[in-house]
Parts: structure tokens; sequence; C-alpha cells
């Protein structure tokens, strides 16, 4: 909490995420396996490391598997 703030008084945005792709430590279906542990739910923020190849991969199977969910795609430089 003390870092949130400090970051606030600074004019630092702090964003975390609720779901983490593990893409960089894992192969594409690792990384699939290890986010579907638990549901993407409504407003989740899923973190994907756009240096890899294996996230395009990722992505086609959240949107395949939540097609009916609105995604909105941010960037970090976004916030």
């Amino acid at each position: 909490v003390r870092l949130v703030l400090k970051l606030i008084k600074l004019g630092i945005t702090s964003v975390h995420w609720s779901k983490n792709s593990m893409d960089w430590k894992h192969d594409g279906e690792q990384a699939i396996s290890y986010l579907t542990r638990k549901p993407i739910k409504h407003k989740d923020i899923v973190l994907l490391h756009d240096d890899h190849e294996k996230v395009l991969g990722i992505t086609e199977y959240i949107l395949n598997r939540h097609g009916s969910c609105k995604f909105k795609k941010i960037q970090a430089s976004d916030f």
C-alpha cells in the first residue's frame, strides 16, 4: 500500500494483472494450461509478453474460448 501511495504522489499509475500467462517461462501449451487453471472473468487483466511468438497462439486460444466476451486491448503505455 505504501508503494502505491508513493507512486500516486509521483504521478505514476500502477497496474496489477489478475492473470499471468507465464508465457516467458513456458511453451505455448504449458502457458495456456497455466492460464486456464482458473476461468478468465469480467475485468481480468491478462499479462502477455509481446516479444514471444507463442503469444499469438495463446491469444488465439483465449479469443476462441471466450469469444462471446468483450475484450479490450490495452498496452502498458496507454495507462
